[in-house]
């Protein structure tokens, strides 16, 4: 038995180190957690019509480049020393492919259903039946509309904000393959950030526009404006990692919190007008957000909050992913503009409704299949299971 035991175990570790599942309540940056979960109510704000919100989140849309720089920041955290060591590649992929993937098939589902199904068979209007089929089919492989032969405005017409999450799989395998190739030195991931915004800089200041890589035709900027944030977030992370962060020690108040999660707010919501503008805007990009991730991270999360925080970290990923088919369609929009007296009104319920359905979502949905098939994985390729 002992023999058997020790055999098991030999093999189990030979096997590389297993994927993890973990709960967004076991979280180490909680309150970065809350403030993704902020940060994603303001992208669907940003996307209802601006005559039904007046200008709520004027830059909503930079919502998405602080998501990057967080993921960034969180990315290194969690897998930095990991890919080092004893994380292969394939384990990181998989991993990455069990976290993002389960709530994208479903957000992909339900805009099937409701962009074929609605529009075809209620209002009998819309594509044909072919071209949901072949939409479908390439969004199953996460493969944006601009590579594939679907007609289509936006790289991922099932599930509109499902073009973040294709840059972002592309910025977790890059960094993961510069750490294996031993090339992801701070020099090589600045070197990453600097020329990515200095695209993203020149195309800003030649068009005005910085809500680039959701449709087809700016496709290629998705890959600066990631290029930048996520490089700035593993940056940050190993400034956090130094002893630099040591120097803060008199901010990590709770009073910090506030002033952090005001400020991201304030940036969203954009209330004077120099706030719109493009220049201001790459600001927000290039030290804002990093400044307030950065801040965010060291910041010491008040007790009282830690519930509240856990919450909006838990509908963070599910809202942004899962409002789209319900939010971003024509007749919402057509309803809530012809009846703009209870529109305010209609805004409230439908938010509140996706919020709750994104945590049911989440905890109901998401963390069980995550859960299964980190087990499975870690089953079949002989590792020990980790179910915390």
């Amino acid at each position: 038995m002992t023999a058997s035991l020790t055999k098991s175990t030999r093999l189990s570790s030979s096997a590389g180190q297993p994927v993890h599942f973990i709960p967004a309540k076991n979280h180490r940056f909680l309150f970065l957690d809350a403030l993704r979960g902020i940060a994603a109510v303001f992208v669907i704000f940003f996307h209802l019509p601006a005559s039904t919100i007046h200008g709520l989140a004027t830059n909503g849309f930079l919502s998405v480049d602080f998501f990057f720089c967080l993921s960034g920041f969180v990315i290194a955290f969690s897998y930095e020393k990991r890919l080092e060591t004893s994380l292969s590649l394939k384990d990181f992929t998989v991993a990455r492919l069990i976290r993002l993937y389960p709530l994208y098939l479903l957000g992909s589902v339900i805009g099937l259903l409701i962009s074929a199904l609605v529009h075809q068979i209620a209002y009998g209007t819309g594509q044909s039946w072919s071209h949901w089929i072949t939409t479908f089919t390439f969004g199953i492989f996460l493969w944006p509309a601009r590579l594939s032969p679907v007609q289509s405005q936006v790289n991922f017409p099932l599930d509109i904000p499902a073009w973040s999450l294709f840059y972002e799989l592309v910025a977790n395998l890059i960094f993961a393959l510069l750490i294996k190739f031993r090339a992801a030195g701070s020099a090589a991931i600045g070197a990453i950030a600097a020329v990515s915004f200095a695209i993203l800089g020149l195309y800003a200041v030649k068009t005005g526009n910085l809500d680039l890589g959701n449709a087809c035709n700016t496709f290629g900027m998705g890959f600066a404006r990631v290029g930048f944030s996520f490089s700035a977030g593993v940056l940050l992370f190993r400034l956090y990692r130094s002893d630099f962060n040591k120097d803060f020690a008199v901010l990590k108040h709770w009073v910090l919190c506030v002033f952090v999660a005001i400020s991201v707010i304030a940036i969203l919501v954009a209330p004077i007008a120099l706030m719109k503008s493009t220049t201001f805007r790459l600001s927000a990009i290039c030290i804002w957000f990093p400044s307030l991730v950065y801040l965010g991270a060291i910041t010491k999360l008040p007790h009282f909050l830690a519930g509240l925080s856990a919450v909006l970290g838990e509908i963070s990923y599910p809202l942004y992913l899962l409002h789209g088919p319900f939010i971003l369609t024509r007749r919402f929009h057509q309803y809530l503009e012809s009846h703009s007296t209870i529109a305010p009104a209609i805004i409230f319920l439908s938010v509140t409704a996706l919020a709750i359905a994104s945590w049911w979502a989440g905890r109901y949905i998401d963390s069980p299949v995550r859960r299964f098939l980190t087990k499975r994985y870690n089953l079949l390729n002989n590792k020990i299971s980790v179910t915390t």
